[in-house]
């Protein structure tokens, strides 16, 4: 079904308007505030009834209105006065439908549908609209979608850290794994202890060579220190048998302190290779658990993408090439938004002729901004399908379409 007729008496800005449209593109046009918009309301407050009626849908100064819709297989009668509204429908033959407004009920998908509305809406908007027009629910599955992409991008950040960290370490031979932390503060210690060893050894060779000394200026006084000599004698001797033991110990202490100073000399190095083992595998760990944690999230990703996918391959899609990816409505692999002008219009009017429930009116509220080539496409689109489109166009020539001035159609062309 489609408009034969249109004819509005007293509503909104109309004083009255009588519109029998021809073809399959129909031109509203005039200045702003003329009643333009008033022509096209006049289509959905006939049909869609008192959910889409304001408060005052009659003219000011009046204190009726009315609207009669010729459907050709059916009629709208809506009458307003100032506290009500009235419908009537009825059949060709004159007969009146008991049930009137269920009757349209079943009708008025696309003329709720503005191309050029959801052509402009935001990538969220289009999205829940399609869905919504699919009669599918995926927000279950969007949530654990958007839930695991964060989590595995935050995984993901950290991930490439610990790998950067582990990526400035020199990875560890095989021996370089076995060695063992080394005790520097019991080498030290030890160090100290047979360095105390050699400078008591040194402390007695100097006693035997003090002792020397005065035996040599005690044998130029050989006379006078005769008793003194004896006495050094006994203490040198002394002295030398003190001596040889510490001589013994010191070779032995030096014999060891050589092993200590070579085993410090390597210490540094070692426990340097001991710990560079421990970060890298400290490194590894980290790098290890990251994987893990950013491949569960991608396995997340994978279940909830899959769980929408097959939600929407059971769903008929009104336009072939069209699917709803996380962000919003996407066509061949491309967001709706990267479309050109001509392509969204398509689309858009691909989704609102798809919902063909028998009555074939598309109304675009703001056509001012489509140029000739978008007007072409409209109209090859309309023809194609068998659909009317109702159009509104700020116009001031009174060249275009049915040209409205002050409430009433002047000009048609």
């Amino acid at each position: 079904m489609k408009v034969v007729r249109l004819h509005a008496v007293n509503i909104k800005k109309i004083k009255e308007a009588d519109i029998a449209p021809s073809g399959n593109l129909i031109l509203i046009s005039g200045k702003n505030g003329q009643g333009k918009t008033s022509i096209l309301d006049c289509l959905l407050y006939a049909l869609a009834g008192k959910r889409e009626i304001p408060n005052m849908p009659i003219r000011q100064g009046e204190d009726s209105g009315k609207i009669e819709l010729d459907l050709g297989e059916i009629k709208v009668v809506r009458t307003f006065t100032e506290k009500e509204t009235y419908l009537k429908v009825l059949t060709k033959e004159g007969a009146e439908y008991p049930d009137a407004q269920r009757r349209l009920d079943s009708m008025l998908k696309s003329i709720y549908f503005d191309p050029m509305q959801f052509a402009d809406m935001k990538p969220a908007e289009q999205k829940e609209t399609l869905l919504n027009l699919i009669g599918v629910n995926i927000l279950n599955e969007d949530v654990a979608e958007v839930k695991a992409r964060s989590e595995r991008t935050i995984t993901g950040r950290m991930l490439k850290q610990a790998e950067g960290e582990l990526a400035g370490i020199e990875t560890p031979s095989d021996a370089d794994k076995k060695l063992k932390e080394v005790s520097i503060i019991e080498l030290t210690t030890k160090q100290a202890s047979l360095r105390s060893v050699l400078d008591d050894q040194a402390q007695k060779a100097m006693v035997v060579q003090e002792a020397g000394s005065l035996i040599e200026a005690g044998e130029a006084q050989i006379k006078e220190l005769q008793a003194q000599l004896k006495t050094l004698k006994e203490s040198k001797k002394n002295a030398e048998g003190v001596l040889k033991v510490a001589t013994v110990k010191a070779t032995a202490a030096t014999k060891e302190l050589g092993q200590i100073e070579l085993a410090l000399s390597k210490a540094d190095a070692t426990n340097a290779k001991v710990r560079q083992v421990s970060h890298y595998v400290e490194a590894k760990s980290r790098v290890d658990a990251q994987q893990k944690t950013y491949d569960e999230w991608s396995a997340k990703i994978d279940e909830a993408v899959k769980a929408k996918s097959d939600k929407l391959a059971k769903a008929e899609m009104p336009v072939k090439g069209i699917t709803i990816g996380v962000e919003g409505v996407e066509f061949n692999g491309l967001p709706f938004e990267q479309l050109s002008k001509s392509e969204q219009i398509k689309i858009s009017l691909g989704i609102a002729m798809a919902q063909d429930t028998g009555l074939k009116l598309i109304r675009i509220m703001d056509g001012s901004l489509l140029d000739s080539d978008n007007m072409t496409v409209i109209k090859d689109m309309a023809v194609a399908r068998d659909y009317q489109v109702w159009v509104e166009i700020v116009d001031e020539t009174g060249g275009i379409g049915y040209y409205v001035e002050d409430g009433e159609i002047t000009k048609v062309n």
